[in-house]
């Protein structure tokens, strides 16, 4: 495992961002090939006592992760399968979004600003020149809500789930920073970071399992998960492909988060079932509070967005978010 560990690691992250753990894999490989350990500590910029230990180590992996290769429970791969299929949806969904409507912003004299390094709340900052004209936050819409005509009034097929806090959060965000909130929706059905998950490659899920498991602080587990898609994606690596086609098939919808608010705010006890339920928290441990959304209805087809953009340019268009017209 050690081996493969640290090929997958050098594979997906370029040299020049290559994490301190990896870094260490690599260079007790290196001593033990019959490297210099003072060479190898200076050419790495790595703490010379710190490397010396793990080299020094029965198990390297335990020495740097806190964690042995076989410690990887069936539960605690599929939660992290499960993630990790969650990530490359939302990079295919990101990329799928710029690819279909960056040359619809543009020819209104808008561009699309890439936040999503920064792992702020914002995916783009949508640009009018030198200042935000808005900023947009995307979600994916797979799985059907097979309740929701009987707990929320609308047909499976025409319900969105938005967490309830993602709502507020998205307009305090608006007020503090001045600038319009926009969720865009990618729908496409009957699939899920679930089934993308389990057609990732073994030798990655098992990779990316253990960095999770790790109990050393200062590894960042979130950065190999966002390097796996993105070089999955940059590779066009499978199930990458199939799952970006999908979605450039899908249907986009937009909704303000000012609109998102005034409609949760007018149905809240018929759309956020969770209030009507009995002792929810305690029996819905990890489940959020959502409000679910018609998408024929609340939402509007991100086509439809553009034509009227087109119709009433961006000034207006930028009143009309900010108030919650759309």
């Amino acid at each position: 495992m050690l081996e493969e560990l640290i090929g997958l690691g050098e594979q997906v992250f370029p040299a020049e961002v290559r994490p301190k753990w990896l870094k260490y894999l690599g260079a007790a490989r290196r001593i033990s090939s019959g490297d210099s350990l003072d060479e190898v500590a200076r050419s790495l910029g790595l703490h010379k006592p710190t490397l010396r230990k793990i080299a020094e180590a029965p198990d390297t992996l335990k020495a740097v992760l806190g964690v042995e290769a076989s410690a990887i429970a069936t539960d605690d791969r599929t939660r992290r399968e499960k993630q990790l299929g969650q990530m490359l949806l939302g990079v295919a969904a990101e990329n799928a979004f710029v690819a279909r409507y960056e040359i619809g912003l543009e020819s209104q004299g808008l561009r699309l600003e890439d936040l999503r390094e920064g792992r702020g709340n914002s995916d783009y900052h949508v640009k009018l020149g030198e200042s935000s004209w808005c900023q947009l936050n995307i979600k994916f819409h797979g799985s059907r809500f097979q309740k929701a005509r009987e707990l929320v009034g609308l047909d499976p097929e025409d319900s969105f789930a938005l967490a309830t806090y993602k709502i507020n959060s998205a307009l305090e965000e608006q007020v503090a920073k001045g600038i319009p909130y926009v969720f865009a929706i990618i729908g496409v059905t009957d699939i899920s970071g679930i089934t993308i998950g389990q057609a990732i490659p073994t030798a990655l899920q098992d990779a990316n399992a253990l960095i999770a498991m790790s109990t050393k602080s200062g590894i960042k587990k979130r950065d190999f998960e966002d390097a796996i898609a993105n070089h999955m994606a940059s590779t066009n690596a499978p199930p990458y492909p199939e799952t970006y086609r999908r979605i450039q098939a899908g249907h986009w919808y937009m909704i303000s988060a000012a609109k998102a608010m005034r409609l949760m705010l007018e149905k809240l006890f018929q759309r956020v079932y969770a209030l009507r339920v009995h002792r929810f928290a305690q029996n819905y441990r990890t489940a959020e509070v959502d409000m679910h959304f018609s998408l024929g209805e609340d939402l509007l087809p991100f086509e439809t967005f553009l034509e009227r953009l087109r119709a009433e340019g961006p000034e207006v268009m930028h009143r009309h978010l900010v108030e919650g017209v759309y």
